[in-house]
C-alpha cells in the first residue's frame, strides 16, 4: 500500500513539478527570484530579491528551492520540486499516522484524501510553502501522540515535535510555535 501512496503521490506531485502554475500570480517569480539570487551571492541569510533585501517570508523554502537550483539548474521543475517532494511526504506520513492510530483502511483513505485533494494540488502549482508547512504540522503531532501514547521514546518524540517545530519557524515564521501550542 505504501509503494503504492508513493508511485501515486510521486506522478500526481513530481511528476507535474515542471507545469504551469494554475493561477496567474507573481509569486512563482518572486520565489523563484530569491533562491535565484541566494545561490548567487552565497547570502543564505539575508535574501534579495533585485538587489533588495526581501525580509518579508522565513527562509527554510527559500533555501530548499536554493538547493534544487544547485542540483537541477533552474527551471519551473526546480522550483517546485520541494513542494512536491512535501506533498509526497505528506502523503506517505497520512499513512502512517492513520495505520499506527487506526487501521490499514484509515490510513489509505486518509492518505488518499490528501494525495488526491484539489486544494492541495492547485496550491503545489503555486510557489507558497504551505504544503511544506502542513507535513511539519502533521510530523509535530504524529512525534507528540507517538510519544504521549508510550509508543515511541518520550525523549526523541518530544525532542523531535520541538525540531520540527523549529523547522516550522523557519517555514512560517511564530506560526510554527503559535498553531501546535494552540492545539
Amino acid at each position: 500500500v505504501a509503494v503504492g501512496l508513493l508511485a501515486l503521490s510521486c506522478v500526481l506531485y513530481v511528476g507535474s513539478a515542471g507545469s504551469a502554475a494554475l493561477v496567474d500570480d507573481d509569486i512563482d517569480a518572486a520565489h523563484a527570484l530569491v533562491a535565484r539570487e541566494m545561490l548567487q551571492r552565497h547570502d543564505y541569510v539575508v535574501m534579495y530579491m533585485d538587489g533588495i533585501r526581501y525580509l518579508i517570508r522565513p527562509p527554510l523554502h527559500f533555501w530548499m528551492i536554493a538547493a534544487s537550483y544547485a542540483v537541477f539548474g533552474e527551471s519551473e521543475f526546480s522550483t517546485r520540486l520541494p513542494l512536491a517532494l512535501a506533498m509526497v511526504g505528506l502523503v506517505l506520513l497520512t499513512f502512517e499516522f492513520g495505520r499506527r492510530f487506526f487501521d490499514d483502511r484509515t490510513g489509505l483513505y486518509g492518505a488518499l484524501a490528501v494525495a488526491t485533494s484539489v486544494g492541495m494540488f492547485i496550491f503545489t502549482r503555486g510557489v507558497i510553502p504551505e504544503a511544506i508547512y502542513a507535513l511539519e504540522f502533521t510530523a509535530i503531532f504524529y512525534l507528540f501522540l507517538r510519544s504521549w501514547t508510550g509508543s515511541l521514546d518520550p525523549r526523541a518524540g518530544y525532542w523531535g515535535a520541538a525540531a520540527v517545530c523549529a523547522l516550522a519557524v523557519l517555514t512560517r515564521g511564530l506560526i510554527g510555535l503559535i498553531f501546535p501550542a494552540g492545539a
